[in-house]
């Protein structure tokens, strides 16, 4: 069995786009299902995830608002 460690995520803007991200969701999929948030992420902010997922063949991840 592997381990995914998902530590934390950070928004950085570029120069256009400096509009937050009001509900941000972050899944795993790996043979269960695992959600995280809503999150606030506005620029620079770290959103701090800490979580360990364990996976035999594959997790899938997706990020998405």
């Amino acid at each position: 069995m592997e381990t995914l460690r998902l530590l934390n995520l950070q928004k950085n803007d570029d120069d256009t786009s400096t509009k937050p991200i009001k509900e941000a969701f972050l899944t795993v999929e790996n043979g269960s299902f695992h959600i995280y948030g809503p999150e606030l992420m506005i620029n620079g902010k770290n959103w701090n995830v800490n979580s360990d997922i364990k996976f035999n063949e594959q997790a899938i991840i997706s990020f998405f608002d």
